[in-house]
């Protein structure tokens, strides 16, 4: 089976280009089933996309000229695409994002033609490549889309050029459409967007196996034995909560709970601005901010909080997430919001007696009083780990479970086409 597999350059791939060494951290169902599909039988192309920043994203990545680069730990070399830098400075933004995305077509489709694969597999930053593809060629495309966002819902009612022409793309003829089941309401997104005889598939992604029976939490040196942890792990976005976090957390130590500390694992745009808020307060003490972690010390950092709260408006079956309710963590977090189906299969799945519920657009207070209700009731607390642990048990399923069927999946599209 020959397979061009195309994704954008995520940040967490970068650091792999520079030092020629496989070494990817963060986004798990990208570069898992980079090594599953590497390390496979196939005939396997990867092409990497340089796109745009975004909030949270720190791209350093600013070659003016694509790369071929061959990493130690992988087989096949990827073939790395450069985004705006490849043209001049002057031009308007517009302009360039216009001319990158042309040309970035425009080499996928040569390499198509030119490779031949059986099945072409695509993920979402490359819409409008992967609609084309689906268009014009005759080859199965695999359309990967990695949860939902706001801008993928307005897309479906808005007015503009771009609105029109990422419509028109989410309706091509492709042969599957994978999407990952985050919690972010694509059920209804999948319906409304793609063509009624588009097959798709959701799958929700995986755990690394964690023996908990050999628990050995390493001690963060700043974190004294008393101390009772409240963790927040995730982009520092607004969108994440990590405001609302950090001001509950002050209210809870203004009310005299001294042996608080709060553990903040992330980074993004409003790092600094909490930083300096916690140093106004004076409770830099309390505050314990590390930018990331490998995923080893993450489990750690679970392990070591008594209470873990995720507060993502977007979706919260997130893989930080799936991690900390496969560890038994006594979780916070928000109610479904019916109006767009986020969170909706999040809590059918959990249930209603694994975790703290809380409104969707619940006040600082509330959400203080919420986390004080848990620190003063170590056996709600117990209740929630031992709850949301079983029910984790029951439908997460391991990374290997999860890339093997996805590989399956691509298996079964390739045998079919040969048979046809």
């Amino acid at each position: 089976m020959k397979i061009l597999y195309v994704c954008r350059l995520f940040t967490g791939l970068e650091q792999s280009l520079y030092t020629k060494t496989w070494s990817p951290t963060g986004v798990p169902t990208i570069y898992k089933i980079i090594e599953k599909l590497d390390s496979s039988d196939n005939n396997v192309r990867f092409i990497l996309t340089k796109k745009d920043v975004g909030n949270g994203e720190f791209s350093t990545w600013n070659e003016k000229r694509d790369k071929f680069i061959k990493l130690k730990g992988l087989r096949n070399e990827f073939y790395v695409l450069s985004g705006a830098e490849f043209f001049p400075e002057f031009l308007p933004r517009k302009i360039v994002m216009l001319l990158r995305e042309l040309r970035q077509v425009i080499k996928i489709l040569f390499n198509v033609f030119r490779f031949k694969p059986n099945l072409i597999y695509i993920d979402h930053s490359n819409t409008i490549s992967a609609a084309i593809l689906a268009r014009i060629t005759k080859t199965p495309v695999i359309y990967r889309v990695m949860g939902v966002y706001p801008y993928m819902r307005n897309v479906l009612s808005g007015g503009s050029l771009l609105h029109r022409i990422m419509k028109w793309s989410y309706a091509s003829p492709f042969k599957l459409v994978i999407c990952s089941q985050d919690g972010s309401g694509v059920e209804g997104w999948l319906d409304n967007a793609l063509k009624k005889n588009v097959d798709r598939e959701v799958l929700i992604n995986g755990i690394t196996k964690f023996n908990n029976d050999k628990k050995n939490p390493v001690k963060f040196n700043e974190i004294t034995e008393d101390s009772f942890v409240i963790l927040f792990l995730g982009k520092l976005e607004k969108y994440k909560g990590c405001n609302d976090f950090v001001s509950s957390v002050l209210k809870l130590i203004d009310k005299g709970y001294k042996d608080i500390t709060a553990l903040v694992i992330g980074s993004g745009s409003q790092k600094k601005i909490l930083l300096e808020r916690v140093k106004l307060e004076g409770k830099e003490s309390s505050f314990i901010f590390i930018s990331n972690l490998p995923h080893d010390e993450v489990v750690n950092a679970h392990l070591r909080s008594d209470i873990y709260v995720s507060l993502n408006k977007l979706g919260n079956l997130s893989n930080s997430n799936l991690e900390a309710m496969s560890l038994g963590s006594c979780i916070v977090m928000p109610e479904p919001n019916y109006d767009n189906g986020v969170d909706v299969i999040t809590k059918n799945f959990i249930g209603l007696k694994s975790t703290l519920y809380i409104p969707r657009e619940a006040s600082e207070d509330y959400l203080a009083s919420s986390l004080e209700g848990l620190y003063l009731d170590s056996e709600k607390r117990k209740l929630f780990s031992h709850n949301i642990m079983k029910i984790a048990s029951e439908f997460i399923p391991t990374w290997d479970e999860r890339i093997t069927c996805e590989i399956e999946i691509l298996k079964k599209i390739s045998h079919e086409e040969e048979q046809k």
